[in-house]
């Protein structure tokens, strides 16, 4: 009978539902909250080495370890333990007498869920009556385009010589989401505050690490924490100059050379690309008697290797040395080069050299429409191996008339275009390339192209305040591509006066400009010790696009916030 009944229970709808886990709800998106601290925030006459800490909700403890940090520095590392909400932090050495300390937790602490924190968390305890309540503000900002940088490290220095900058900060904090950075409960006085992309978490200035150089010498600490109107901007510094790292025989005219870092190795740079600044290596055999000098020649796609060609190689051992004018991005000058080589038995033999592509890079050619050449643009084609003389090629118009052409010879495999001809280039003409001027087979390469008529054409114009106390600099207005600020379409140099006109603009482009003082026609990023600030520099997005055969007009006057002075003092 109980079994009868238990069967007849079972067979109602609801009576045995199959049990399933609860959905949860809506994903948690809400970030931890300090509910109370152990010592309360800006509390006074504080002893003893225990913090403590309750969240609203538990968190990782493993970010919070990472996350944790108080200034000024202690000796020795807090142990930290805990679970779910709250933590326990137990410092390694009683706090010093009479002073304010900061504790923080930087932006990378998470909950269980992995919500981390919008902005940096902070809280000051007094081990003396009183607690400092000075404060300091900035902005941290990309140095290619002005956009906030959030998580990056700050740190407040006492003072700018070699010798602080080597060592921890007295204070350091975060920015924000916004690229904001917010001290609180400092001592009042000035500080030499310096932005910093820590990734090895060390509290260091190390080589190689991304500084914002502080735009005023000394930031000072009051009640009032005014930000400066000028941000940190950030940048790498690299002095270190490119170094070889190998020598490799591809071939036995072909040397390929790999360095340790990016070269510039863009063809529209003269300084990089001049066939005398890549002469000045020469091949020497094991004797060091010279065997042949050798062209230098790249390809973009491979900025970190170069290659050399040389006369035909017996198989030995060789050693290339000298010099060759090449630099990386920061203008680091690559260092003397002497490395030995082997050229083995089985070496394959030195190829012709071939037709390797149209420049500009992005051209796409076609035999049935006419590819654009506007005036920003270097025109020309690129080998895949040096070539000893200027190459001649043949130009024909639609209609068939062929006009002599020559190329001025940029580098020993890129060729530039030269329009001396009486052809009026207003019509679209065809470009033929015979292989057999490299020396290899009766092959023809044809390309279809147009250069931009004004009526395709438009401008640019805005006036640029300059800023006062900075007459020795020149104002520099560097035009990018608004969709791909790495493309840079031209560079305008105004040594005099305000008013700026970019012209023979693309009409339709979006443009985004980044607007400089130099000296050298460079943004220079500053120098720490002894202080330097970083040349002025402001950016504008462009909201219209360029109206062909129209001068776009910016509203506004594009100026560079006042900047003070370096402070001098004894």
């Amino acid at each position: 009978m109980k079994r009868i009944l238990f069967a007849l229970i079972c067979g109602l709808p609801l009576a045995c539902a199959v049990p399933v886990p609860p959905t949860g709800g809506p994903p948690d998106q809400k970030p931890p909250a300090i509910v109370q601290t152990s010592p309360a925030n800006g509390m006074t006459q504080f002893s003893g080495r225990e913090i403590e800490f309750e969240f609203d909700e538990p968190v990782d403890l493993r970010s919070f370890t990472t996350a944790f940090s108080i200034s000024p520095d202690l000796s020795g590392q807090p142990i930290i333990s805990g679970s779910g909400r709250r933590v326990r932090v137990l410092l390694p050495e009683d706090p010093r007498p009479e002073t304010t300390y900061i504790v923080s937790l930087e932006a990378t602490l998470r909950d269980v869920h992995n919500v981390v924190l919008e902005r940096p968390i902070s809280l000051a305890f007094s081990t003396g009556a009183v607690i400092d309540a000075a404060k300091m503000k900035g902005l941290v900002v990309k140095n290619i385009d002005g956009t906030p940088l959030a998580g990056v490290d700050v740190f407040a220095f006492a003072s700018d010589d070699s010798t602080s900058l080597t060592s921890p900060p007295l204070y350091r904090t975060q920015t924000s989401k916004t690229g904001e950075f917010n001290f609180e409960h400092l001592a009042a006085r000035d500080y030499f505050v310096v932005a910093v992309a820590d990734r090895n978490r060390n509290r260091l200035i190390d080589a190689g690490e991304a500084v914002g150089v502080p735009p005023v010498h000394f930031l000072t600490a009051d009640t009032l924490g005014t930000a400066p109107t000028t941000p940190w901007v950030m940048a790498v510094f690299d002095t270190i100059s490119p170094t070889l790292e190998r020598v490799r025989a591809i071939s036995t005219q072909d040397l390929e050379l790999r360095f340790s870092e990016p070269l510039n190795l863009n063809v529209n740079d003269f300084s990089v690309t001049d066939a005398e600044s890549l002469a000045g290596l020469a091949v020497f055999d094991s004797l060091e008697s010279k065997v042949s000098d050798v062209a230098i020649y790249f390809l973009e796609s491979s900025p970190r290797t170069l290659f050399a060609r040389s006369k035909t190689l017996a198989p030995g051992s060789y050693l290339l040395r000298g010099k060759v004018a090449v630099q990386d991005s920061s203008l680091n000058r690559a260092s003397e080069i002497s490395a030995p080589f082997v050229l083995s038995s089985n070496t394959p033999e030195a190829k012709l050299p071939t037709f390797l592509r149209w420049m500009p890079d992005s051209s796409v050619v076609t035999a049935t429409l006419p590819r654009t050449i506007w005036p920003t643009e270097t025109f020309g084609f690129q080998t895949n191996l040096p070539v000893d003389s200027l190459v001649s090629a043949s130009l024909r118009d639609t209609s068939g008339t062929a006009l002599k052409v020559t190329f001025a010879k940029r580098g020993a495999s890129s060729f530039i275009f030269d329009k001396t001809t009486a052809f009026t280039f207003n019509q679209p003409f065809y470009l033929d390339i015979n292989q057999k001027y490299f020396g290899g087979l009766d092959s023809v390469i044809t390309g279809y192209f147009q250069y931009a008529t004004d009526r395709q054409l438009g401008s640019l114009s805005f006036v640029a305040r300059r800023r006062p106390g900075d007459i020795q600099q020149q104002l520099v207005v560097e035009v990018y591509d608004a969709a791909n600020k790495a493309v840079r379409i031209l560079s305008k140099v105004v040594p005099e006066g305000n008013s700026v006109v970019i012209d023979k603009i693309p009409g339709g482009k979006h443009l985004f400009l980044r607007v400089l003082q130099s000296a050298n026609k460079r943004w220079f990023q500053g120098q720490l010790s002894p202080w330097m600030p970083p040349d002025p520099i402001t950016w504008i997005e462009v909201v219209e696009p360029i109206r062909a055969r129209w001068e776009t007009v910016l509203p506004d006057t594009v100026s560079f916030d006042y900047r003070p002075r370096p402070v001098v003092r004894k």
